[in-house]
């Protein structure tokens, strides 16, 4: 079988394993626990950064959580005793999200989460330093503050609504908290993404990842200049595909000996960086938006978002519990009810929901009262709980019908100008013929002629010998040729002459030899 094959069943596999519910659950709590751990990895001027308060305040619920509990495991692991104040950013971001992240005033005013993480930052710096004596140069603890802000504006702005600008600079801080993560003494994580970005990327998105490199000061080389010009790159004509993505390790040798600093270990990171660049698909272009294109684009864009939000909100808000209290009661009310010693008994108190799952368990000196009204409450219940999982399971099903309806929303708004662009004309075929040998008498020619409507056809002619005297002939064999080219079978005999009809030609073909497909008949 060909490799195409085993691709596509590995695809289909994948896609399969990917539907399980819990397979889905366990890839979220690794992606948010892991981007917590990896974020808390952010430095700028040898100290630790806020970048992870911009993730934990983008997300909600349990993924705030998750994003907490990895970011206070990360800043031990990257920072040991200087990643204290780490500890209590993510703690703190997560507590506040929890109890403010879906409150209607953060909805309705998209910066307070940011504002708060802001605060919560100067307020760690300041109670560190005064109370324990860990003082933080004014600079330093100012840019932590700017950047706390900018990091919980920037994703909750893209968890809100993505663009390519809040997705560019998404890249580039990701990059920057990448840049100091590494696998082993040479490869590090940093080079890797900003090689990806490189080869597979926007250009403002290379950029930034270059800049987050430096900034990171892990390297005495200019990343920022090794991955412009790595784009640059792969933008090349080279003959093969694989040439296109050497721009990454090809940039980073130029800028090594031009710049006299040899410093081979971001080499293997930008290495595996591209070689996984070239598996992923082709960036798309951005397009604008113009006319009514343009108009019906947006409002797919708009039906997608809406699709999402409902998404997101059938997944925030669960369902109501099964009031357990309330069915106990009413069965204490049909026990007890019409009994003459309800007003002096003393077992009415010690009827507890632990009765709704062991009814004999129940102390009453009027058993055959009670015990049958707990079976019937447990029956109830059972039923309850049933119809409840069926509700889940039928909100699921609805849920994922919103995904998949609003991803087919945003690829059809993403593949809408494409199908508008009018098809560009590279050349235009004119019909001309000559003989092969360049002499009349030789027997080969060609005539073009007006086929029904405007569609162009040929007609050729070769002799199986060279002799003059079958130059005099071809004309009548070509005329022959079109006379019973309509017919199922044409003539043949022991004839000279071969004559060949040709399909109609197409303003798109860029050999008429390749693409006509030929008719061959003998003629007389």
């Amino acid at each position: 079988m060909m490799v195409e094959t085993y691709l596509r069943r590995g695809k289909r596999s994948l896609q399969r394993i990917w539907l399980d519910p819990k397979v889905r659950s366990a890839a979220g709590i690794l992606a948010y626990t892991g981007g917590g751990f990896l974020f808390s990895a952010a430095s700028l001027g040898s100290n630790p950064q806020p970048l992870v308060l911009g993730l934990i305040t983008a997300a909600s619920g349990w993924r705030a959580v998750l994003v907490s509990l990895g970011a206070m495991a990360g800043y031990p692991s990257f920072w040991g005793m200087a990643g204290g104040q780490g500890i209590v950013w993510s703690a703190a971001g997560g507590l506040l999200t929890l109890l403010l992240g879906r409150r209607p005033e953060c909805r309705n005013q998209p910066l307070m989460l940011p504002a708060l993480a802001a605060l919560l930052t100067a307020l760690t710096g300041l109670c560190f330093c005064l109370l324990l004596h860990e003082p933080v140069p004014v600079p330093m603890f100012f840019l932590r503050i700017c950047l706390s802000f900018f990091s919980s504006a920037l994703f909750t702005q893209a968890a809100r609504c993505r663009d390519p600008i809040t997705d560019w600079l998404c890249m580039g801080l990701g990059v920057l908290a990448l840049a100091q993560v590494r696998l082993g003494p040479y490869f590090g994580l940093g080079y890797a993404a900003g090689a990806v970005l490189a080869v597979a990327g926007a250009f403002p998105a290379a950029a930034l990842a270059g800049l987050g490199l430096d900034l990171a000061q892990i390297t005495a080389l200019p990343m920022t200049a090794v991955l412009c010009l790595a784009y640059f790159v792969r933008l090349i004509p080279f003959d093969k595909r694989w040439q296109r993505y050497i721009g990454p390790c090809l940039s980073c040798l130029i800028l090594m000996a031009a710049s006299g600093k040899w410093d081979f270990l971001p080499l293997p990171g930008l290495l595996a960086g591209s070689a996984l660049g070239s598996l992923l698909p082709p960036r798309p272009q951005l397009i604008h938006r113009r006319g009514e294109t343009g108009t019906a684009q947006v409002r797919l864009e708009l039906g997608a978002q809406v699709l999402a939000q409902v998404q997101q909100a059938l997944l925030e808000q669960p369902l109501p519990p099964v009031d357990r209290q309330a069915l106990l009661d009413k069965a204490r009310d049909r026990a007890c009810g019409s009994c003459s010693a309800r007003k002096n008994c003393l077992d009415q108190a010690k009827l507890t929901l632990e009765l709704l799952d062991n009814p004999l368990d129940a102390d009453c000196r009027k058993a055959g009262r009670l015990i049958p009204e707990l079976h019937r409450a447990q029956d109830q219940l059972r039923y309850l709980k049933a119809d409840r999982a069926r509700r889940a399971e039928y909100r699921g099903a609805v849920i994922q019908q919103y995904r998949f309806l609003g991803a087919y929303l945003q690829d059809l708004a993403d593949q809408l100008p494409r199908r508008a662009e009018p098809v560009q004309i590279e050349f235009k075929v004119e019909v001309s013929a000559r003989s092969r040998g360049k002499e009349r008498a030789n027997g080969d020619t060609c005539l073009a002629f007006a086929g029904p409507g405007r569609t162009p056809l040929a007609v050729s002619a070769s002799s199986s010998w060279g002799a003059p005297w079958a130059h005099s002939c071809k004309i009548p064999a070509i005329r022959l040729s079109l006379d019973t080219s309509h017919s199922p079978r044409l003539p043949s005999s022991r004839g000279i002459f071969r004559a060949h009809t040709a399909l109609p030609f197409s303003s798109r073909l860029r050999s008429v030899q390749r693409r006509a497909a030929n008719f061959r008949s003998g003629v007389s």
